[in-house]
């Protein structure tokens, strides 16, 4: 039971650490909807700070300016992260426990244990990681910026009626 209780500690650590890892401006996969409609799917993609995007297309480097795409969307890849993550806690957790082993007889099988455990646990994190992996948004043009502007509340007379009101919603 203490084993379990151990192995649940790193587990939870682990996927507390490994969730804050990927501090990092630029993204594995990015999602580019051009003003015109079209959609540009490229790698190792990032944001300039002259308003333009970076990315590779067909194996090649591309640049658009901001001004000519309504809608980026970006996913950082995080397998990397957790499988460190979780190998390493687990490695480090085994590793202590051999260090604080009293009986020198069984330290090649706790070795044997830690190689197996840090590989077993390695596999989790990179599973968790390719789960926690997410299309999130990074830019959203102005014609998208908010519902209230794509809103259009219009008065209006009318001999019948003193008053109108209509409202236009813009879907495009």
């Amino acid at each position: 039971m203490k084993t379990f209780l151990l192995y649940l500690s790193v587990a939870i650590l682990s996927i507390a650490l490994c969730g804050n890892i990927s501090a990092q401006k630029k993204y594995s996969k990015m999602k580019i909807t051009l003003k015109d409609g079209s959609i540009l799917e490229g790698k190792k993609g990032y944001l300039t700070p002259d308003n333009k995007v970076n990315f590779l297309f067909a194996d090649a480097p591309k640049q658009l300016a901001l001004q000519d795409v309504n809608l980026i969307m970006g996913k950082k890849n995080r397998i990397g992260a957790y499988a460190a993550g979780f190998g390493g806690g687990c490695l480090a957790i085994c590793l202590i426990a051999v260090i604080a082993n009293p009986n020198d007889a069984e330290v090649g099988t706790l070795l044997a244990g830690t190689a197996i455990w840090t590989v077993v646990f390695t596999g989790i994190g990179a599973g968790i990681g390719a789960l926690a992996s997410h299309w999130q948004t990074v830019y959203v043009g102005s014609q998208h910026s908010s519902i209230l502007n794509r809103m259009n509340l219009s008065f209006s007379s009318n001999k019948k009626a003193p008053y109108n009101i209509g409202v236009v919603y813009k879907f495009n």
